[in-house]
């Protein structure tokens, strides 16, 4: 039977895999790193920033799943195998992402930075706001998991920052 291999760093590693363990259908388990003799046991991997190279290592391989927001660093791994490529989408982690661009717009719109560094130079940097927050506009890349929701502001009160969706490659 085909093994499913979980390849993910830090504290959520165990996570991981007891989730999938109740889901499995039986399949085998795997936590990465895996000593090379059971690599051809491996016919997915569920991963979150895996080593560069570490995909091409599995003979068998027919999926990878990624367990994050974003595949950046899967397509930036020059011997990423030819086999599709999904990832988990789940409501949480798209909040949490959303809440992460939310904060940086009001970050960068309340000029954050120049606040705090007046701070560490205990130097007085009053400044008003150029404008309203309500008035600006801000451009969201793309229409993915993420944009659809960030774009939208569903979150958003009428004093909270209006967004200009751009839909990027869609």
């Amino acid at each position: 039977m085909s093994a499913i291999l979980v390849a993910v760093e830090g504290p959520q590693a165990g996570d991981w895999l007891a989730a999938l363990r109740n889901s499995a259908g039986g399949r085998e388990l795997l936590a990465w790193p895996l000593p090379s003799e059971n690599l051809p046991r491996v016919m997915f991997a569920c991963v979150w920033l895996p080593p560069q190279g570490m995909l091409a290592r599995l003979p068998r391989l027919e999926a990878i799943i990624n367990l994050g927001a974003g595949v950046d660093h899967l397509l930036a791994d020059p011997t990423l195998p030819a086999v599709p490529v999904a990832r988990v989408a789940h409501a949480d982690l798209t909040m949490r992402v959303t809440e992460y661009v939310v904060m940086h717009v009001l970050l960068k719109h309340r000029s954050q930075a120049e606040f705090d560094a007046a701070q560490r130079e205990s130097r007085w940097a009053q400044r008003l706001l150029a404008r309203k927050t309500k008035d600006s506009r801000i451009g969201i890349l793309g229409l993915g998991e993420i944009g659809t929701v960030a774009g939208p502001a569903e979150w958003a009160s009428e004093d909270a920052v209006k967004l200009v969706i751009a839909a990027l490659g869609r």
